[in-house]
Formats: C-alpha cells, sequence, structure tokens
C-alpha cells in the first residue's frame, strides 16, 4: 500500500492528537483527552487504538451510548474482534437494563430464602395461569435475561453491571440447589445457564441435570454453556514437563471444581435420562429463543475453549 506525502501528514497529525490525548488521561483530564481523541479520529477514522481509548473513557463516565458506538466500530474494524464484542454485548446489557441510573437492585430488595422461594413458585403459577413460556436461568450473576426468571443464591455487588430495579420480578435469591425447585413436574419450556456448570461438584451437577431434567417439558432443552478441561489442558500445559507443566490455574484462578468435555456431559445426561444431547456453538441455540451468551470471554479460544451442550428431554 503506497501512501503518498499529504496521507501521511494526516496520518501523523492523527497520532500526534492521539498522543496528546493519553498524555491528558495520564493527567487526569479525559475531557481535554477525549477532545484529542475526536481530533485523531477526524484525521484517521479507523484508529483503532483511538477508538479503544475512548470506549473505555466514556465507559469510565457512563456516556454509554457513546461507548457502545466506539465499541461497534472496533468490532467492524478489528481483525480479531471477539475481545470487543465480549465488551460490548455486556455494555449493551448493562445500557439496556438501566443500569446508567442509580435505581438499581440491592441485596435488600429481596427477602430471606424462604420469601424468594415463594415469589418462585408464584412467579411460575402466575406464567402457567395465563399460559405463557416459562424459561429459567441458573446461577445468573450479573447478566440476567429479560425474559427469563432468573435464579442465583445471591446479587453480584454493584461493582460489576448493577441491574435495573425493574428487574426485581425477574430475579429470585435463595440456595436452588439445596432442595427440589417449588415448581411441578413438566412446566418449564427452557434452562439455561453459564459460567456456573464448572463451579459445581460432581454430586451438585448431577442434582442440577436431574432437577432440570424433573421441571422441564418433554422434547424441551436444558442448555449448558461451560469452559471445556480438554481444551483447557491442551492449550495451558506442557505434559512433558510432569508436575510443573500442568495447568492448575483453570481450577486455582477461576474457582472451578468440575470442568467437563463434550464426552462427560454427554455421559452424565444419558445416565440422568435425557433423551439426547446435541452440541453446536455461542448463541447457536436450536431452540428459537432470543437471548444471548456472554461466554467464553476473551482469555478462551471463540470456537473450542467452552462446550455449548442442549440436552433435550
Amino acid at each position: 500500500m503506497v501512501i503518498n506525502i499529504q496521507q501521511q501528514k494526516i496520518l501523523n497529525l492523527s497520532k500526534s492528537h492521539f498522543q496528546q490525548g493519553l498524555d491528558l488521561v495520564n493527567a487526569g483530564d479525559t475531557e481535554a483527552a477525549l477532545e484529542c481523541f475526536s481530533l485523531a479520529l477526524e484525521s484517521n477514522p479507523k484508529f483503532i487504538a483511538c477508538l479503544n481509548q475512548m470506549a473505555r473513557l466514556y465507559e469510565a463516565n457512563k456516556d454509554y451510548p457513546r461507548a457502545i458506538d466506539c465499541l461497534q466500530k472496533l468490532v467492524e474494524l478489528h481483525p480479531n474482534p471477539d475481545g470487543f464484542q465480549f465488551i460490548l454485548d455486556r455494555l449493551i446489557l448493562k445500557h439496556e437494563a438501566g443500569a446508567a441510573s442509580e435505581d438499581y437492585l440491592k441485596p435488600e430488595d429481596f427477602g430471606t430464602p424462604e420469601v424468594e422461594n415463594d415469589r418462585f413458585r408464584a412467579k411460575v403459577e402466575q406464567l402457567q395461569s395465563m399460559k405463557l413460556p416459562i424459561y429459567l436461568q441458573f446461577g445468573f450473576g450479573d447478566t440476567p435475561f429479560v425474559d427469563f426468571l432468573n435464579i442465583d443464591v445471591l446479587l453480584v455487588p454493584k461493582a460489576r453491571n448493577a441491574i435495573s430495579r425493574n428487574m426485581h420480578e425477574r430475579i429470585f435469591l435463595f440456595p436452588w440447589l439445596e432442595k427440589a425447585l417449588p415448581i411441578p413436574d413438566n412446566s418449564v419450556d427452557f434452562i439455561f445457564h453459564q459460567d456456573l456448570f464448572e463451579h459445581l461438584s460432581q454430586m451438585h451437577q448431577f442434582l442440577l441435570l436431574a432437577e432440570a431434567r424433573r421441571v422441564l417439558k418433554p422434547s424441551c432443552i436444558h442448555r449448558i454453556n461451560t469452559p471445556c478441561i480438554a481444551d483447557s489442558m491442551r492449550v495451558g500445559s506442557d505434559f512433558s514437563k510432569g508436575f510443573e507443566g500442568v495447568h492448575t490455574e483453570e481450577w486455582t484462578k477461576h474457582g472451578h471444581v468440575n470442568v467437563p468435555t463434550r464426552g462427560i456431559i454427554e455421559e452424565m445426561a444419558r445416565i440422568v435420562g435425557y433423551s439426547h444431547s446435541l452440541f453446536n456453538s455461542k448463541n447457536g441455540s436450536v431452540s428459537g429463543i432470543k437471548f444471548r451468551e456472554y461466554r467464553p470471554g476473551p482469555d478462551r479460544n471463540q470456537l473450542t475453549g467452552s462446550i455449548f451442550a442442549e440436552l433435550v428431554k
């Protein structure tokens, strides 16, 4: 690619504005920094490093629309956009849920485990009486879905994605794996969880699979999104070094307990009594239900780093 003298001058001017912006960021003057970055983009609209800096500053300032705009451009421009797509997806959820405001949920907005258990049961009964579909998400963390009933043990601290108060009727906090769910057999249309299965003991994995199968309607799907231990070991380990070569951070860094392979999930599902298992890709559910998966993140291969299993009752 040949760049003429005039084009080079424009690129140099863009780089100069960008460097000034970085200096201002380090000095703590984010407003002036954004002005410099904007000037840099006027000269070079495809300046990836500049767009990245602007996205970070806009998000820090809670100017989510502008941050999202920058991230969308980064996804279009970057040759390996998965990391930016992951950040964009989370930011869109935060913005849409109204987390930019101070009207977010707090732990005190929820009752005792008994109250929450009863509230969940009542919500399921309400949806049944209205003949509306029932979708469950277990272990939602900081990413509840609007059309799902989202169940977890506790509310993630505000330090991550705050959750709008208008999601309260769709969120339930109680120790849901300590006993059977308070809902009938064959009552649920779809079950999903991500970043959960690998944190459970083998016993609790079987309890989850069995209880999900009990409450699912016939032919409905239990979707599992979980890291793949085979890929993790293949990428992170050097077994020729013996003990020292094992990628132990898979457990120690992430708090994982039992990380499966596709074969392990398929065998567990068969033992529990699911009719068959399907394996596909991120956001590739055959259910036709609209929701967005956020795992794996940029720390794993987007194609092979996680397992996307759909267990059919």
